[in-house]
């Protein structure tokens, strides 16, 4: 019979059956169905998780009594090797950035409306007028990354598809430049990220604004934007292969679960990936 406790009571040598939160919720927890090791339970722990499902009858013998003060200091030691402490310093303070993270910020907003509802309408419009915004974006950043990053916090109701793409853009500009790749990646993210929804644009609304449960038919309409949205940039030259597939994949899942080509792991876009957990969080 599986067991309920806190993540504080996870020791080295228990068995994790269930993570208790189902996968479409967070599809990025940590892996269930395994041991726990002190790296993984730090991982838990410093991710905010609070209860986890443990099998008894799997876990290592003795795990169950583990004295609570050597399994503390023993996930300590593994914290402290795991947490980052080099933070970059600003190049200018967040008040001196803002108005200008503000001016490209509802730029970016104003430009995805015209693309959301000039693609609605069918009309012809500039792909190409999103380049020098999300240039705007990376400078932004990397002057003091926190005032555009504060903006992406803000919530309005009215605006929360456009706001949606301009966040999930900033977002994985920032996770690629976290992750090292280089500037052609950061800015192919950025990019993505301002198309990824825009095949939405070319389903019905009234599968997109359904106020219920979507039927299997009508999620299946739905699962096509992330290729409808892909093959409405590719009409435009000018964009290249890294943000092309950053659009068709960021509904992609690394254990193979996603849509619309159902690819797993690798094979996967990085920007598609960068997208992908952009776009959950």
């Amino acid at each position: 019979m599986l067991k309920k406790i806190s993540t504080k009571q996870l020791a080295p040598g228990m068995y994790i059956a269930d993570s208790g939160i189902p996968w479409m919720d967070n599809p990025y927890l940590y892996s269930a169905e395994c041991e726990a090791t002190p790296a993984l339970i730090a991982q838990i722990l410093s991710d905010g998780y609070r209860e986890v499902f443990i099998d008894p009858a799997r876990s290592r013998a003795g795990s169950l009594n583990q004295n609570p003060d050597s399994v503390d200091q023993e996930l300590g030691e593994v914290l402290a090797e795991t947490v980052e402490t080099d933070f970059p310093t600003p190049d200018i303070p967040i008040t001196a950035e803002m108005e200008s993270a503000k001016a490209t910020y509802v730029r970016a907003l104003e430009q995805v409306k015209v693309y959301m509802d000039g693609i609605r309408k069918g009309d012809n419009i500039d792909l190409l007028k999103a380049k020098p915004i999300v240039d705007e974006m990376l400078k932004s950043l990397g002057r003091n990354q926190d005032a555009l990053l504060g903006l992406c916090k803000l919530r309005t109701q009215d605006d929360y598809t456009y706001a949606h793409c301009v966040n999930v853009s900033v977002l994985s500009v920032m996770f690629a430049k976290h992750m090292g790749f280089p500037h052609e990646i950061q800015f192919a993210s950025g990019m993505a990220g301002i198309f990824h929804d825009l095949g939405k644009a070319l389903v019905p609304l009234e599968i997109l604004n359904a106020p219920r449960n979507l039927s299997e038919e009508e999620f299946a309409i739905l699962r096509k934007h992330p290729r409808l949205g892909y093959e409405q940039v590719k009409k435009t030259p000018g964009f290249n292969q890294d943000i092309l597939m950053g659009i068709y994949d960021h509904h992609e899942r690394f254990n193979g679960t996603g849509y619309p080509r159902g690819v797993s792991g690798e094979a996967i876009s990085v920007t598609g990936r960068v997208l992908a957990l952009a776009d959950v969080y």
